[in-house]
């Protein structure tokens, strides 16, 4: 339920921050769907300024519709989504009269930045972010080099707290809350959805906060980082994983384009990660894949990879990830690293407790991962447990997320025996039960 008293000092802080350059005549595009409320700053905007508003057709070519708007040597100002972005055509020397722009709706990521920059090196980029529920916009940041949703707009109080609402210290993440004169008074006859994200403000005598669901961080600075939502959180093996994190690894690659990683159950198996790539060239999984390991750990590297032209847009210009569930079909797979066979004692014990457990009839080798073979949480457990009585070790079952291979395994138990030799002036049972 959004008042116009919301919308107007919205309004008002888009007329003294995207609309205040004297002799300007603001050229607008209107390409998104009207239920979308990225179009109130450019329907609005236009109208308020005395500028001038270009309707295009709601269900047109996209692509068309967004080289008419850059390279058309017409409109001056437009609002759009990251994944717009993503669809431009780069023409080499063509010149664009689009000076301003405001990016909302998703996460901004650097090579959105880049692709403008290099169109054109002087335009204006706002980041402007804000939950429906608080009408449009109510954190914002004028980028220039680093990637932050800035700062909450006049009116707007945010803070970021932790999950018992006390607030973090800079460098720590937490939960955007949002209060002042944009929250919305609630849900229309969902009163249950109102009490659990309207909450009462204990930081203030008056008026609501508002429960964004998005993760966040405070800078020294005082600038807000986004790092994306609560509930896009998964579990895999174990540990809570954020897909984002992942994808945002995967675009530092140089034939990475874009990235999308989502959770998938495939044939009834498992849920596991799957990467949606648009790369420059044919995709290499194998390759992909051992780069995500070199800078991840394993329970955080995907199993399978799928390249993707361009990603599938909802009508609202955001990535429709139901459209890439139903492309989940035959994704290519990471290349399996060559059998490697123990090579002493401890490695081969591993391999045959590993055998048994994993009930595999092929040999496990020293690098082959835990995880893809097949093993999980209860699994583990199992497997350290035999670790116990068999090498009298304790060793904790994180241990088995960070380092699935039996090389990394049987390194930790032979460290061990050696510190219990090392350390004569331990107690008996110290040296018999060493932990890790």
């Amino acid at each position: 339920m959004i008042g116009h008293d919301n919308l107007y000092h919205y309004l008002t802080f888009c007329l003294d921050q995207y609309f205040s350059k004297p002799g300007k005549t603001y050229k607008i595009p209107l390409f998104t769907s009207l239920s979308f409320d990225l179009t109130v700053t450019s329907l609005f905007g236009a109208l308020l300024c005395g500028g001038e508003l270009v309707v295009y057709e709601q269900y047109g070519n996209v692509k068309d519709v967004l080289d008419d708007i850059f390279y058309g040597q017409y409109l001056n100002f437009l609002k759009c989504t990251p994944s717009h972005i993503g669809l431009l055509d780069m023409r080499k020397g063509a010149a664009t009269l689009a000076d301003q722009i405001i990016v909302g709706g998703e996460a901004l990521q650097s090579r959105h930045v880049d692709t403008l920059r290099a169109i054109c090196p002087s335009i204006e980029i706002y980041n402007e972010y804000g939950p429906t529920e608080t009408t449009v916009g109510c954190v914002v940041a004028d980028i220039d080099r680093d990637i932050t949703i800035g700062r909450p707009i006049p009116g707007t109080q945010v803070y970021i707290l932790d999950g018992h609402a006390n607030p973090v210290p800079p460098g720590v993440t937490g939960e955007l809350y949002i209060g002042g004169a944009g929250v919305a008074k609630g849900y229309w006859n969902r009163e249950d959805l109102t009490r659990e994200r309207f909450i009462t403000n204990p930081f203030s005598n008056s008026g609501k906060l508002y429960r964004s669901g998005d993760l966040c961080r405070w800078q020294e600075d005082g600038k807000i980082v986004y790092l994306g939502r609560v509930d896009e959180q998964v579990k895999i093996h174990g540990h809570r994983v954020e897909p984002e994190e992942i994808a945002q690894v995967l675009r530092s690659h140089d034939a990475v384009q874009d990235a999308m990683v989502l959770l998938h159950a495939a044939n009834g198996q498992e849920e596991e990660l799957a990467c949606y790539i648009k790369c420059s060239g044919a995709l290499d999984a194998a390759a992909v894949s051992r780069y995500l390991a070199a800078l991840l750990p394993d329970y955080m590297v995907p199993r399978s990879y799928m390249q993707v032209v361009d990603f599938p847009l909802t009508v609202n210009g955001k990535v429709d990830k139901q459209k890439l569930t139903e492309w989940y079909t035959a994704p290519a797979a990471a290349a399996t690293p060559a059998h490697v066979p123990p090579a002493n004692a401890v490695e081969m014990k591993l391999a045959e407790i590993w055998q048994a457990i994993l009930d595999r009839k092929e040999p496990v080798g020293i690098k082959d991962s835990f995880f893809e073979l097949g093993g999980n949480s209860i699994k583990a457990i199992r497997i350290l447990s035999r670790v116990v009585k068999e090498f009298g070790l304790v060793i904790p079952t994180q241990k088995m997320f960070e380092y699935p291979t039996i090389e990394h395994l049987a390194n930790h138990i032979l460290n061990a025996q050696w510190l219990k030799e090392a350390l004569p002036q331990a107690s008996g049972e110290e040296r018999e039960r060493i932990r890790l």
